[in-house]
């Protein structure tokens, strides 16, 4: 049925979709049909005055020529509004671009073996990463397969797969994505949803029935991502598998199923924040620090270990994980459709259109599919009831932390290492020992070496002074300037990227590439790491005050005055704002916390103002003070009634922004 189906397409798409030949690489991309037409023009009618140097030949050159300049510039300009008009839906073309004005080099960097020997071609170079890839899997050891209780909750055994289900599905794809082995481009797909919806639920129907998948359903072409180091070495690169977009269709089908099967059960942990509505990283790190704050401005030092999984999602066992499913109440059709989509699974490795050799994959669940990350929440979701200190998950990022005061303290947190380490070794999920780290915190921590059990010998834990946590840097000592400068760093590049890259800079152009590229980087998770000391407000203030000195006609006029022209706030309002839209939504209960006494509800019946007043609590530390949950009492508190119970976030963002209306666009001008 596939087959027949897969042949029919690609025939349609012979016989209907133009093909077109690449562009030659002397043509910039902001050349159009009529800037060609113009240069050609402009040449034919040099070789003419060359031949016969005339004044009118010359004349006729020249205008020619003026023509044809005119149009390359109006060309140019309008590209690079286009390319800043699709930055933040389609990021790829606004980097294509500037590799083209760069001449920076695209693709995989020439790769070292292990013997020194250089690969340069891109046959070698995917050969070589295949070989790598394939070289993580490890065989399951199923003799001795751990047992596991059987979930009291109902069983997902069956999904409804509906022709107006598949439809929405199909129109919801997104275009920018590149197809999968079988070459079937996303756009076309949904382009033809109306066409391909009953055909697609019957051929899904069919496949959940029977738990049989086409071979091309299981195949992956792998895309190298580089991670950080040197880009000679392959253990540098990260495999991302593109799969078939049907297949992802039919995942994001079952993925709904089974996302709503564990809501409805509760069956996630709680200290899980990944891939999960109402959970970010921003909550995470709220909830962390507010636990170190608290414990801290109490004298009670905090001890963290960051845990590092062995190339996690590709290590994941498969009849393990087969194991957990039914433990949770997942089995019938689906659990069958799910082992044979882990089963007989193949990959290769392309680069620039060259590929190695397939390589069968009998291990982990496949980075870049729909269901992959889902499966490895599951897998991995009673870590927590393995140890007593807390523990925080976000995908595979773990981490565990408890008061580390006392001899007694100390040794629950060690008791609690060595039982990830035989939890590790009992579900064949392996931590690697040189990433794994412990963070010291507190004046009068006595900064215990803390070891893990490795082929029967406790190693110590390296320690460390910084650690990056879910991309925000955190230090012993709870400041961010480190954060903080690593990030102005990053913008302020980016920023000269644009400025080199780009002719001239309107209002529009401006605004759609300064909050897609630049300003995320100063306001990734602000209300952890939020600013306090003027050095660090006017670093990353400083930002948006060279930025917006790049638009056209602006750059004489004062910082407020320019942000007044481009309906900018200031970053100091944002992050003002920031926190109590956050509060909002933790109260609203859209955003979902495990400790509830983070934000505590004044319970005094004779207070003024509003009826969602937080309890202000006594601290005794700045650090503690300049906490999320202490630092946003005031402002959240002198809100008006009619703005903190706003039925909507949106009716909320609306009458904070009419409150504050006449503060946005300062800022301190004592930290300049």
């Amino acid at each position: 049925m596939w087959t027949k189906l897969l042949e029919i397409l690609n025939t349609s798409i012979k016989g209907h979709i133009p093909v077109y030949k690449p562009r030659q690489k002397s043509r910039k991309l902001w050349y159009t049909a009529k800037v060609m037409k113009a240069i050609k023009k402009k040449r034919k009618c040099w070789y003419k005055y060359r031949r016969n140097q005339t004044s009118g030949n010359y004349e006729e050159y020249r205008i020619a020529r003026n023509h044809a300049t005119s149009l390359q510039k109006k060309a140019h300009k309008e590209f690079e509004k286009s390319v800043a008009a699709d930055v933040k839906d389609n990021p790829k073309s606004f980097w294509k671009y500037f590799r083209s004005k760069t001449k920076k080099g695209e693709g995989i960097s020439n790769l070292e073996k292990e013997d020194g020997t250089i690969l340069y071609s891109n046959l070698e170079k995917a050969v070589e990463l295949n070989n790598f890839f394939c070289g993580v899997f490890s065989k399951e050891n199923t003799m001795s397969l751990p047992t596991v209780l059987i979930a009291s909750s109902p069983i997902l055994d069956d999904i409804e797969i509906s022709p107006d289900l598949v439809k929405s599905k199909l129109e919801k794809l997104n275009t920018t994505k590149s197809p999968g082995p079988d070459n079937l481009h996303p756009k076309v797909l949904k382009e033809l949803a109306d066409v391909l919806k009953l055909p697609l639920s019957k051929l899904y129907r069919k496949s959940v029935d029977e738990g049989v998948l086409p071979e091309h359903w299981k195949a992956a072409n792998i895309t190298p991502l580089y991670k950080k180091g040197s880009k000679k070495k392959t253990y540098n690169y990260r495999p991302i598998s593109l799969t078939s977009i049907v297949i992802k269709v039919l995942e994001s089908i079952l993925r709904d199923a089974i996302i709503k099967h564990l809501d409805s059960y509760n069956i996630l942990c709680r200290e899980q924040y990944g891939f999960r509505a109402g959970r970010t990283t921003t909550l995470q790190l709220l909830e962390v620090l507010d636990y170190i704050t608290e414990a801290v401005d109490h004298n009670n030092p905090i001890d963290i270990i960051y845990f590092d999984f062995q190339k996690a999602f590709d290590k994941v066992p498969h009849m393990r994980l087969l194991i957990k499913l039914e433990s949770i109440g997942i089995g019938g059709k689906i659990l069958r459709w799910i082992k044979s989509f882990l089963n007989q699974r193949k990959q290769r490795v392309v680069i620039n259109n060259l590929a190695s050799e397939w390589s069968d994959v009998e291990i982990g669940v496949p980075q870049g599919s729909v269901l992959g990350p889902i499966l490895f929440l599951i897998y991995i979701n009673d870590i927590p009831e393995a140890v007593e200190s807390v523990v925080k998950l976000f995908a595979d990022d773990t981490k565990l932390y408890g008061h580390s005061g006392t001899l007694e303290e100390s040794n629950t947190i060690q008791r609690d290492i060595n039982q990830l380490v035989k939890w590790s070794n009992t579900w064949q999920l392996h931590f690697n020992l040189e990433k794994c780290k412990s963070l010291h915190i507190g004046h009068n921590n006595i900064k215990r070496k803390y070891k893990m059990e490795v082929n029967n010998q406790y190693i110590e834990i390296g320690q460390v002074d910084t650690e990056k946590d879910l991309g925000v840097i955190f230090q012993n000592n709870l400041k961010f300037n480190n954060h903080i400068a690593t990030n102005v760093k990053k913008a302020n590049r980016l920023l000269g990227l644009i400025r080199r890259t780009s002719t001239e800079i309107d209002k529009e152009m401006f605004l759609q590439l300064y909050k897609s590229l630049i300003r995320p980087h100063l306001e990734y998770a602000v209300s952890v790491w939020y600013p306090i000391l003027k050095k660090d407000i006017r670093a990353v203030e400083n930002v948006q005050r060279r930025a917006t000195k790049l638009v056209k006609g602006l750059k004489d006029l004062g910082y407020q005055q320019r942000l007044f022209s481009l309906g900018l706030p200031s970053l100091e309002y944002r992050r003002k704002r920031y926190d109590v839209i956050q509060v909002y939504r933790i109260l609203q209960g859209k955003d979902i916390i495990v400790n509830k006494e983070m934000l505590k509800s004044n319970t005094e019946k004779r207070t003024r103002g509003h009826n969602l007043k937080l309890e202000k609590r006594h601290c005794r530390l700045d650090i503690r003070k300049n906490n999320f949950s202490i630092r946003v009492i005031n402002n959240w508190n002198s809100l008006p009634y009619y703005v903190v119970n706003a039925e909507t976030l949106n009716q909320f963002k609306s009458s904070l922004n009419k409150f504050w209306k006449n503060e946005e666009t300062k800022f301190n001008p004592s930290c300049y």
